[in-house]
């Protein structure tokens, strides 16, 4: 007599929501995860050159990966489901200088995906409208070849608007067409020291951009036409010399802090001059401050936060002062480091998706958070 192997949700049986610590799924192709996660890729998608899985955005109906490869170039690779993926762009767009996909975004009915260059060339944004032809939209550098990374990209008053990394002073350029663009800050806002810019939010009434400098990070706003900062010296005297990501949740905007010292802060403030600090030292682990990034999920707040030592830990809070951890030792490999600031986190179709970047080699992986579904065998005779 033949048997037959049925997978069936627990939540559906019992008509309950099942807590995130039972056992985690299984499916075809897949890998068995750490309790309440599953691995959504193979390492690097097979090449192990892959180190990391840096940017995640959807589009359509696909969710889009790019990662970093500083052997033959980044790559984008993209899924309807999650799980089962195919590759887009190889070898950095055909200029192994791109060695990293640092952002993706969608404006106008197309994905724009920025790269992580060198000083040769200087960064590159391109863009595509089906997810398979790419055109690049901006001479690389926009002239300058110190513009090596293009980290963020995100749409304001109808406009899309690119901040890099630059040792002159980081840049700020917008767009309202996709193909024309024009510089819309000081370099540095006026101070070399101001070499990157990291978190970006938009709040409907404000760009606010976190900026990095080893003095002290700095959150400057605008209006779409005047620049003017809200936070200099890094929360002083906290030593804090980035600001990594930002997120507005339950009444607050939060921002958490790149912080080599005592390790990453989370801060949060309802009027951008008062300013509180909800989390200190890195989760008490002050190695816990690598690439740290927020992104609110289902009514929560979760926080990614990287460490070389123990690898990456996920965390999350529904009041945004007590916090409790989801994600542990970079889903049982101490390897995989840390995901990519908020890039590497998503939303698509309903689920959380966290990219991570791998200390040394062995292909980044993704994974994917089941926080009530757990599933068992059921064999039919």
């Amino acid at each position: 007599m033949k048997r037959r192997m049925f997978v069936i949700s627990l939540s559906i049986i019992l008509g309950l929501l099942i807590p995130a610590f039972v056992i985690a799924a299984t499916r075809a192709n897949t890998i068995t995860s750490p309790i309440g996660w599953r691995q959504a890729n193979i390492n690097g998608f097979g090449l192990p050159e892959n180190a990391g899985i840096i940017s995640l955005e959807p589009f359509g109906d696909h969710l889009y990966a790019g990662t970093y490869n500083s052997v033959f170039g980044a790559e984008i690779w993209r899924s309807n489901d999650g799980f089962d993926w195919s590759q887009v762009i190889t070898g950095g767009f055909g200029i192994s200088n791109n060695v990293g996909i640092n952002d993706m975004a969608e404006f106008n009915g197309a994905l724009y995906a920025s790269t992580w260059a060198d000083a040769i060339k200087g960064a590159e944004i391109y863009s595509s409208t089906n997810g398979i032809i790419w055109n690049p939209v901006i001479t690389p550098g926009w002239g300058d070849a110190n513009n090596i990374e293009i980290f963020g990209l995100i749409e304001f008053n109808n406009k899309l608007y690119a901040t890099s990394g630059n040792i002159t002073g980081a840049e700020v350029w917008v767009t309202s067409n996709g193909t024309d663009w024009h510089q819309d800050n000081e370099d540095g806002f006026g101070e070399v020291g101001n070499y990157f810019i990291g978190g970006l939010l938009n709040t409907g009434d404000y760009l606010y951009a976190g900026v990095w400098n080893n003095a002290g990070a700095e959150i400057w706003k605008t209006n779409g036409t005047t620049w003017t900062i809200v936070m200099e010296g890094g929360f002083l005297p906290d030593q804090n010399v980035g600001i990594s990501s930002m997120v507005s949740f339950d009444g607050f905007v939060y921002a958490i802090t790149y912080n080599t010292i005592s390790g990453a802060q989370i801060w949060r403030t309802h009027d951008f001059i008062q300013w509180f600090r909800v989390i200190d030292g890195g989760f008490a682990d002050p190695a816990s401050f690598r690439a740290p990034g927020l992104m609110v999920f289902k009514d929560q707040l979760y926080c990614v936060v990287g460490n070389n030592i123990s690898g990456a830990e996920v965390w999350r809070t529904q009041n945004g002062v007590n916090w409790e951890q989801i994600g542990f030792g970079g889903w049982g490999d101490p390897v995989n480091s840390r995901a990519y600031y908020d890039h590497g986190i998503s939303i698509f179709d309903q689920n959380l998706f966290i990219g991570t970047v791998k200390v040394d080699v062995g292909g980044g992986e993704i994974w994917m958070y089941l926080p009530y579904d757990a599933y068992l065998p059921v064999v039919l005779r």
